[in-house]
Formats: structure tokens, sequence, C-alpha cells
């Protein structure tokens, strides 16, 4: 659950014990507990409810303001069956683009047509995910500590448990990223793609993402040599080999986390 998806959930919490049985709120309220800035964001949120709560209750109307709406609404006239006038229409008039059997085949048509073109190019209509997408999406998830499918410090047998799973088998390390030592994995999908993330642990925690180039089609981005990139307060070092795309992140600075390179 990310800090965005947390906040939606809170907003919408009246704060009965009905809620808090609800799976989504606990973990929302359980990130509240764990994160300041988001409890201080929950915080400031309830104290601007209840101002508007007291606030609200404190509004009167004017007395009589009930009396004098009903009292200037007309009421309707009802009509006797003998006031009634039919009123003739005349028939309508199609023009030939109007014509029901023309629009049938028109249709006809385009379907045909859409579906020639779906198999002849099934990627025609579709565009290939970007590879900047992928980079946010990641720094996002790394917001939360996710919930470890294996737990091992032996890179050989995450990368054993991940191929079971049919998810990307990460290949060599960066010289630097390869002595971080390595707490478990787990396997997600980003946009119908299989993605593994094993999780490492130096001077800070690292969550490394693990995503088949293929899925980013012959246009997406891949880079030709390692860099990193700051996206809010997580920071991420990506780089390539011939199958696969790395994005390691971490809370802190693309500068501490340059030294990687």
């Amino acid at each position: 659950m990310t800090h965005d998806e947390a906040k939606a959930i809170l907003q919408a919490c009246r704060g009965d014990a009905a809620e808090a049985s609800d799976p989504q709120v606990a973990e929302a309220l359980e990130m509240a507990q764990e994160h300041p800035e988001l409890a201080d964001w929950q915080k400031n949120e309830m104290n601007f409810d209840q101002a508007f709560s007291e606030s609200f209750s404190e509004v009167q109307p004017p007395e009589g303001l009930k009396e004098r709406i009903l009292a200037s609404v007309e009421a309707p006239k009802v009509e006797t069956e003998s006031e009634r006038t039919a009123i003739p229409f005349p028939p309508a008039e199609r023009q030939w683009w109007q014509n029901p059997k023309l629009i049938s085949m028109a249709a006809s048509i385009v379907v045909i047509f859409t579906f020639g073109v779906l198999v002849m190019d099934p990627q025609g209509l579709m565009a290939d995910p970007e590879v900047p997408q992928f980079y946010s999406d990641v720094a996002e998830a790394t917001h939360t500590f996710p919930k470890m499918e294996t737990r091992s410090d032996d890179l050989d047998h995450l990368r054993e448990f991940l191929a079971s799973k049919g998810a990307p088998r990460p290949g060599e390390m960066l010289p630097k990223v390869d002595p971080l030592a390595e707490i478990g994995a787990l396997t997600s999908d980003w946009q119908g793609a299989p993605v593994s993330i094993v999780c490492m642990k130096g001077d800070s925690y690292y969550q490394l993402h693990i995503i088949a180039i293929s899925v980013f089609g012959e246009d997406g981005m891949i880079p030709t040599s390692p860099n990193v990139e700051q996206h809010g307060e997580i920071a991420i070092l990506f780089w390539a080999d011939n199958d696969h795309l790395y994005v390691l992140s971490m809370k802190g600075s693309a500068t501490d986390l340059a030294q990687m390179l």
C-alpha cells in the first residue's frame, strides 16, 4: 500500500470500530503509526474535520425559511382528461446516412477492419511500457517494506526461488552492489509483466527490482551504463545486462547511492 492509497482510506474513515476490523483500514492505520509524516498528515486531517464539524453544527437557518421556500413554489396544475390535447408529430424522415441497415453494415466493416489490424499487428494498437514510468513506480513502492515470500542470505537460493515462480532471475550484480547482504525475495508484476524483488541490507535497506528488457520493446530507453536518479525521498540506481533491467532503490540521496557506481 502506498502513502497516497493510505491517505485515501484514512480520509474516508469515520473512526468507528467496524472500520478498524477492515484489513485495508488496519494496514493504513499501521502505516500511519510507522511513518511520522503520514501520522502528522492524519492528525491535521482529524483536527480539520473536528473544527469543520463543530462550526457546521453552529449554523442555524433563518426562522421561517422552510415555509417561505414552500410558499414560493407554485403547485402544478392538474389537467383533466378533456383538457389534454394530443400533439401530432410528423413522421420523421431519415437521411440516407441514418438508415439502420447502412449503420449496421458500417459497424460490421469497422469490426472486421479492427480485427484484421490486430491479427496482422497485435502490438499496433498498444504502446510499449516506458522505462521512466517503471523507475517512478519502483520509487513509489520503496516507501513501504514488502512482505517477503522467502528469506535467505544466499543469492543462489533466491535465484532458484525466483526462477521457480517464473520471475526474472538476477544475473551479475554491479561490483559495489554485490557485497550487500541479501535478506529475502518476493515476486510481483508491473503492467502484466513479472518482476523479481530482492531485499538487501547494508548501511541502509535496499530493494532490487528486476524486470525483463523485452517488456519495453525496441525503443524502451534501456540504460547503456549505470546511473542514479532522485525521486522525492527515494534514490534509485539502475543498469541493464543483455536480458534484464535492474533498479536498486533506497530512502536517501542519489549522491549517497552514487557511491555504488
